[in-house]
Order: C-alpha cells, then structure tokens, then sequence
C-alpha cells in the first residue's frame, strides 16, 4: 500500500501536514516551562539554517540547470555533489527537517518535537527511497560512489 504514496505527495505537504500534527500535539499534550525569548531564539536559529540550507540547495540546482521538483527525479540531468550535497544527500529535505524542529521547539512540546522524526520516516519512505532508485539507474556507478561517500541526512 505505501508504494503507491510514493512521489504522489510533494515534500512541501509533507511539511505542512507535520507542521499542523505538531501544533495540534502542542494543543493537547504538556509542554515545557520555556520562556517565549528562549523558544523564539531556538526557532529562529533552526529556521535560519533551514534558510542558509535551502538557498544553498537552489543555487546548486540553478547551477547545475536541473530540475528541482522532487516528485519526477527521472528527470535530473545532473547528479550534484558539492555544496550541502558533500555533506548530506539530501540537503533540502534536512532544512525541511530543522524547520519542523524549530517548530517544535516554538511550540515548546516534546511531543511536536518528536513527531519531527515521524517526517523522517515518510521522507525516507516514500520520497528518498524512490528518488534514490531513480538516480541509481540514471547515474549509475558515479551516484553509487556517492552514496558511500554522503549520508542520506546527516
């Protein structure tokens, strides 16, 4: 059944849908005593290396002149492996990732926090695992080496 969740759901929902679960987590389950300069200074960090990450990732993919949307990966034209992609496979998908912890240290809650590797475990499974099928077959022997090279997150 999830092989047919795979690439059907864009990576940015994802994000949304885990955003609502942690705030809807936040809403019913207890949260820290954290005051609001220390939860908002915590966001604010996470959110700004999302950013860094994020901009990082889209010039690569400018650059480089291949496609960003994730859900057609048989359309790259390019393996990129410089920039965030010497030090994560999946460099979008971890700003993504330190959003939703920001999210969860805003909120305050170590429910929404932890509800933060439940976007791991979809991503893994339904949009890396296929994109990651995907490029193996287009790129072969040089995105092999790669993957021995950079881990999938961190």
């Amino acid at each position: 059944m999830m092989e047919k969740l795979e690439l059907k759901i864009p990576p940015v929902a994802w994000v949304v849908i885990f955003a609502l679960l942690m705030w809807c987590a936040a809403l019913v389950t207890p949260g820290w005593a954290w005051s609001w300069s220390v939860r908002l200074a915590a966001f604010a960090v996470a959110f700004l290396l999302a950013g860094f990450i994020a901009v990082g990732c889209l010039l690569a993919f400018r650059r480089t002149r291949t496609t960003l949307n994730p859900m057609v990966p048989e359309q790259s034209s390019a393996l990129i492996s410089d920039g965030w992609y010497r030090v994560s496979r999946n460099p979008i998908y971890l700003a993504m990732l330190a959003m939703l912890i920001g999210l969860g240290f805003l909120l305050a809650n170590p429910v929404s926090l932890a509800l933060s590797a439940g976007f791991v475990w979809i991503m893994n499974r339904l949009q890396i695992h296929p994109e990651e099928r995907a490029l193996q077959k287009m790129f072969g022997e040089d995105y092999r080496a790669y993957c021995q090279q950079v881990r999938r997150w961190l």
